[in-house]
């Protein structure tokens, strides 16, 4: 019995160079695959996103804003700024 626990054990180190470069190309195909899916996914997001109409086709985003306490009307004055400059209507204002 233990002829052939020694004779596996044996068999087992000469393959490892096999289960190595197995371990190794299945490694390198599933990282190129990701990048590949990556690629794709971002391709037809581009695509779908150029093709239809969402709420960030009307989103405008403005830095630099002054710091103010919370007892003003921020959002009114913000509204007001951007319909002055823009002389479009503003539907809603959010202050993060």
């Amino acid at each position: 019995f233990c002829a052939v626990i020694a004779w596996g054990r044996r068999r087992q180190m000469e393959l490892i160079y096999l289960k190595c470069t197995w371990l190794c190309i299945a490694y390198c195909f599933s990282f190129v695959g990701a990048l590949i899916f990556a690629v794709i996914q971002r391709r037809l997001f581009d695509h779908v996103n150029n093709q239809t109409t969402s709420m960030a086709d009307f989103t405008a985003v403005v830095y630099n804003l002054p710091l103010i306490t919370g007892d003003q009307f921020a959002e009114e004055q913000l509204e007001q700024a951007i319909f002055a400059f823009t002389r479009e209507q503003v539907v809603g204002v959010s202050i993060c």
